[in-house]
């Protein structure tokens, strides 16, 4: 794998690997486990975009770094939620992403192959269903309000790069109808999620800020429009939803720190 540049989201991930990794010594909070669990479901997302990047050559140095760190924190925050897993369904989830995620890594850092995308992101699939059921079993064992609206928070950081990731897939020439399908649907998830956590009661000030940020650059964005007349524009799709995810990944340890503090 190509060494790990210093691009700007490069760096980002690359702190939250260092912060992990820091963490993985001791057991990690319930709350920062379904932080991370939830970011997993995101990485699956993402490393499918930048397979599907580099295959069309679109911001290629900025896509290795991307999946290079994205890898990296993977690894990381599987081997952190291990000591979490406190149940006999909980091990027995994060087992089976584990057996995903060795084949997923094998394929989404091999050369990307137009004819290969589609069973690559049928694997990111499953790694993202299982991950998902790993949040939702935290999640129940948590029984906070705060724990619901982490996972909630963690889904739109997914929802960022899975709207990503379709749009790039088309543009590569994959314009399945099942991706149209997926992509508008995780259109219209994102919309209804981000009402919901605006409307939370236990939202702080500072929460109230952040999701305002993110509904102005929803608002201004108009992902809608970016489909529009069969033109593909991927290189400003991917950084719009970037800019998304880094608010979304903020307000989802905002949220997650709100659950420790709270019984």
């Amino acid at each position: 794998m190509r060494k790990i540049g210093m691009g700007l989201i490069a760096v980002m991930l690359l702190c939250l690997l260092a912060t992990t990794s820091g963490q993985a010594a001791a057991a990690i909070s319930l709350e920062t486990a379904i932080d991370q669990a939830g970011r997993q479901r995101m990485l699956t997302q993402r490393m499918v975009k930048v397979y599907a990047l580099i295959g069309q050559r679109v911001s290629v140095g900025r896509a290795y770094d991307q999946l290079d760190a994205s890898v990296a924190l993977f690894d990381k925050q599987l081997n952190a939620l291990k000591p979490v897993a406190g149940t006999a369904e909980e091990r027995a989830s994060l087992r089976k992403i584990e057996r995903l995620w060795r084949r997923l890594k094998k394929v989404v850092t091999a050369k990307p192959d137009r004819e290969k995308a589609q069973g690559v992101d049928k694997l990111a699939e499953a790694t993202l269903r299982e991950a998902d059921r790993f949040v939702g079993l935290l999640e129940k064992r948590s029984g906070k309000a705060a724990g619901h609206l982490t996972n909630l928070a963690g889904r739109q950081r997914m929802l960022s790069q899975r709207m990503a990731k379709f749009y790039v897939l088309r543009s590569w020439g994959l314009d399945l109808p099942a991706y149209r399908q997926g992509f508008d649907a995780a259109v219209v998830a994102f919309g209804n999620a981000l009402r919901g956590l605006t409307n939370a009661e236990e939202n702080t000030d500072a929460i109230t800020k952040g999701l305002d940020d993110v509904t102005r650059q929803w608002r201004l964005f108009g992902l809608s429009k970016a489909v529009d007349g069969g033109r593909f524009v991927p290189s400003l799709v991917t950084r719009s939803m970037d800019k998304i995810l880094d608010r979304m990944d903020m307000l989802t340890m905002e949220y997650a720190r709100l659950g420790e503090n709270k019984p």
